[in-house]
């Protein structure tokens, strides 16, 4: 295992930021304008168990060592395993509970943008400055649009189903995924392109997934996909079992 790298002591009177996911509460510091997740509590906001044995799957310079104001005893300071934000993003995809894509968009669509509001990051003293700071972060975000979205591409993989193995998990007779498209046409589910109804999209039965590919005249084509939530799976079975067909 290669060593933690240590990081320098938080001051004693910064207490760490303490977010709230599900009942977790999942402590954050800043340092050197970048957030530093408390691991333990990510580990458990995400299911896994063994904290150490996750950390063990992080590179070096996601990870390190972080020395955090005591929360019963300011007075007093404590040294936590600690995960940058690329780190974060790898707990997430090794996770295979449910709640991990949940716990994506909670850290990207409120955690981030609040402490950015907050004074977590870098605040311009200067017009030049607050240029600067925009051009810096807009490369940012491209540098990691890429990273992004290969993230969700395998959260994806792992909270949804194609109907293809819809089909093979419920293991019914005779009904491989034409079938299965057929049935849930006709029970009103799917319209006749296979894309669902709005209505089971809002019950979370699915997700409809764009996706591009190259066309032979050059252009970019767009097709969409169904994918099916744990949610639509137990709804199809329901079904099933109505008709009679389980």
């Amino acid at each position: 295992m290669s060593s933690q790298r240590t990081l320098t002591l938080v001051q004693p009177e910064q207490k760490p930021h303490v977010f709230d996911f599900g009942g977790h509460s999942v402590r954050l510091v800043i340092r050197d304008g970048e957030p530093w997740w408390v691991a333990a509590d990510v580990c458990k906001a995400l299911g896994l168990s063994q904290v150490s044995r996750a950390m063990d799957r992080l590179d070096a310079d996601e990870r390190g060592l972080l020395k955090v104001t005591h929360p019963q005893n300011a007075s007093l300071t404590i040294q936590v395993n600690c995960i940058n934000e690329p780190g974060l993003y790898q707990l997430i995809i090794s996770s295979n509970k449910s709640q991990a894509r949940a716990f994506k968009r909670w850290v990207t669509h409120e955690v981030l943008p609040q402490i950015r509001k907050t004074g977590g990051y870098q605040v311009p003293q200067s017009f030049a400055d607050a240029l600067q700071l925009a051009a810096d972060f807009q490369r940012k975000i491209e540098q990691q649009q890429p990273k992004v979205e290969f993230y969700d591409a395998i959260i994806d993989s792992i909270d949804t189903l194609l109907i293809g193995d819809v089909a093979k998990n419920l293991q019914v007779p005779g009904l491989g995924p034409n079938k299965l498209f057929q049935f849930l046409r006709e029970q009103k589910v799917l319209k006749s392109d296979n894309l669902p109804y709005q209505q089971y999209i809002e019950l979370g039965w699915f997700r409809v997934v764009e996706q591009q590919y190259p066309k032979k005249d050059g252009e970019t084509g767009v097709t969409y996909r169904t994918r099916v939530y744990q949610r639509g799976v137990d709804g199809i079975r329901k079904l099933l079992k109505r008709e009679g067909l389980l």
